[in-house]
């Protein structure tokens, strides 16, 4: 008897952002934009990116954040033009944690972000155009010296040093190192145990390309449909 098992291809991913206009703690924004229309969308936080594979629904889903504290946060369902928005109070408690969506409908994660995260501008490395918190990809295979990581892998700027490098926390790779903070002469760094940390030449460091994302007030590039803004 022979079995045939087929893996479900994760989905492309869709994106996530969020805004604390008044710090940490304090009020929240969430918006989810780019899943198909009606659909569903769970957010759940963590306080570490090293990720791993979980099963809500999918077989296999990848997550980019927890294993350990893990939690779902809220249910929610995307508006007809595929986006989510949502208002929250943000406690002192999870403030510097991490946050992902997923779409069950299409097992695609979003981008993870920072929640009540306040970024801070790398002076001392990267001509001060990186911040804490930033979102970089790799330009090349194993930047830096780091073994097996990709090209275009995503990762969070954490803190930078005097010799031009900037120490980036890789999604969904494992393969570096938890600390090495002592290297860091500006930005927030702390050490710990997860292994996706790696210290990277800035000039090895891109900004992702996101692309352009329907919002709320889309269509509005005519007169007859622009948003009308009460002041």
């Amino acid at each position: 008897m022979i079995w045939l098992i087929v893996l479900a291809a994760q989905a492309r991913d869709f994106t996530l952002e969020v805004s604390t206009p008044l710090g940490c703690p304090g009020p929240q924004d969430i918006q989810v934009s780019g899943v198909p229309p009606n659909s569903r969308v769970q957010l759940f936080t963590a306080s570490e990116t090293a990720g791993g594979a979980y099963f809500h629904g999918c077989f296999p889903t990848w997550t980019h954040i927890g294993p350990a504290d893990l939690t779902r946060r809220m249910r929610t369902r995307a508006d007809a033009r595929g986006e989510v928005f949502r208002s929250f109070h943000l406690y002192a408690g999870d403030c510097g944690t991490v946050l992902q969506a997923l779409n069950p409908d299409t097992c695609a994660m979003s981008n993870v972000v920072l929640q009540g995260f306040e970024p801070e501008p790398l002076t001392c490395a990267c001509d001060a155009l990186l911040s804490t918190g930033d979102r970089v990809v790799a330009l090349a295979d194993e930047a830096g010296g780091a073994p097996g990581l990709l090209a275009d892998t995503a990762g969070t700027v954490l803190a930078a040093g005097a010799d031009d490098t900037a120490l980036v926390a890789w999604d969904a790779w494992t393969d570096g190192h938890g600390g090495e903070c002592d290297l860091a002469t500006c930005g927030t760094c702390a050490d710990t145990g997860d292994t996706n940390r790696y210290w990277v030449p800035c000039d090895e460091l891109g900004h992702p390309s996101l692309g352009c994302v329907p919002d709320r007030h889309e269509p509005n590039e005519t007169i007859d449909t622009a948003t009308v803004w009460m002041g």
